[in-house]
């Protein structure tokens, strides 16, 4: 696993071609299987305890999601032989991933410099593509969106749940942004959300770069990518990751301070709203709705899918239904496989498709992997830095399905397990 040369392990020097090679893997069709094949295998081949506790966690939820689908394959009556299509199924095969992912990174076979470097040429190529697309898209007239199918995507049957998503190429599609039609771009993504993540994740990282050129390349690059994306969640994920990242590296005579500022704040404007005789919930809900018709379009059809979902879970809370429903668009609408019944909320999501068990497991890993950043020693600002990047994930999360986000982030738990191979106990790490 460590085989080392001038230029790094062996396992580093694929990982970084891997992150590197998306957009061209992304193109062909090809960016799962080498996932799979990259990841699956270095993962086998990791000997390091520390390292697969750190990612059994999130290997289980998906052992507790693949359970969700064997009892609902059963309980209809279906073959099992249509096991392997749900478990290259991102609702499945996210969660191993992250998991071998974040192993491959704690195993101390990867270095941040390198990782970090590779991250930047991806996120280059990302604003380079994006900014030249964006004239065509702005142009494109009435066409909603652009999707075509990858070489290897179109040699699949359309009913495989991964093929829209993992072997098609979704470049941009056109919503409603405070009255005014925009593109959002979706360049070696499967949708826009993730590349705004991956934006938020981007600049994130980049922030403790110390060469100031790049820094401010990196930055750039992340930033364009979260408004490309006009993802309102990844705008507020990186506001409240940058609070929290900046906030978590002040020393106590100023965090305190800042805390009670914050939360008086808080405390003088709910009691400003009850003198006055209006109704803080109000309050709230009117600056809920505020924020959802900025694209009124797509908040209506979140809440109709929370509330399917809602209705989904109540019906089988213990294992779920194992794989997302229905879509609440009608099917003459292209683009309704993305507005499944069981998706676009983590947290709602998994009580669907997997119950409380799945779910639990999932609160389990994301609280444990805070806790150790939180509890790290051996490299304090590694440590913040990636708990301000889980901060923004768990925000991801609220409004996306995580288990989605993997394929093209797989590079963020790669980080993730870099920092908690540097907690307490564990300042050097063997393999």
């Amino acid at each position: 696993m460590r085989a080392r040369s001038s230029r790094g392990t062996v396992a580093e020097r694929l990982v970084c071609a891997y992150v590197t090679a998306i957009p061209v893997l992304w193109v062909i069709g090809l960016t799962l299987p080498a996932a799979f094949v990259l990841f699956g295998g270095l993962a086998l081949g990791i000997r390091n305890r520390r390292a697969i506790a750190y990612a059994a966690p999130w290997i289980l939820v998906g052992c507790c999601q693949l359970a969700s689908v064997v009892v609902n394959l059963l309980r209809e009556g279906q073959p099992l032989a249509t096991l392997p299509r749900h478990v290259v199924a991102s609702y499945v095969s996210g969660w191993f991933l992250a998991g071998a992912a974040i192993a491959v990174g704690a195993s101390g076979a990867v270095h941040r410099e390198a990782l970090l470097a590779a991250v930047r040429r991806f996120a280059i190529t990302c604003f380079v593509v994006a900014l030249g697309l964006y004239p065509f898209a702005l142009e494109s007239g009435e066409r909603e969106f652009l999707l075509t199918p990858t070489p290897v995507g179109s040699l699949l049957p359309d009913d495989l749940p991964a093929k829209k998503f993992s072997f098609s190429m979704l470049l941009f599609a056109h919503e409603d942004l405070f009255g005014v039609e925009l593109p959002r771009m979706s360049v070696f993504h499967p949708w826009s959300t993730a590349l705004g993540f991956n934006g938020v994740a981007v600049v994130l990282l980049v922030l403790g770069e110390r060469d100031r050129r790049r820094r401010r390349l990196g930055l750039t690059c992340g930033a364009f990518m979260v408004a490309a994306s006009l993802g309102r969640m990844a705008m507020v994920a990186l506001v409240a990751a940058l609070a929290v990242r900046w906030l978590i590296r002040r020393p106590p005579a100023v965090l305190v301070p800042v805390v009670c500022a914050v939360l008086l704040a808080v405390v003088v404007g709910w009691m400003t709203v009850v003198v006055r005789g209006e109704s803080p919930g109000a309050r709230i809900a009117e600056a809920r709705d505020a924020f959802e018709n900025t694209r009124p379009g797509a908040s209506e059809a979140r809440e109709l899918i929370y509330e399917e979902t809602w209705d989904g879970f109540l019906a089988a809370p213990v294992l779920g239904h194992g794989w997302p429903g229905e879509s609440v668009y009608p099917s003459e609408y292209e683009l309704g496989a993305t507005m499944l019944v069981g998706t676009h909320s983590t947290f709602t999501g998994l009580l669907y498709l997997g119950g409380i068990v799945t779910f639990a497991a999932f609160l389990f890993a994301l609280l444990r992997t805070a806790m150790l950043l939180v509890v790290s020693r051996a490299d304090p600002a590694l440590a913040r830095d990636a708990l301000a990047l889980l901060l923004a994930l768990a925000l991801a999360s609220l409004s996306d399905s995580l288990q989605g986000i993997v394929l093209p982030s797989v590079f963020v738990f790669v980080w993730f397990g870099l920092a908690l191979a540097r907690c307490r106990g564990s300042a050097a790490v063997p393999s």
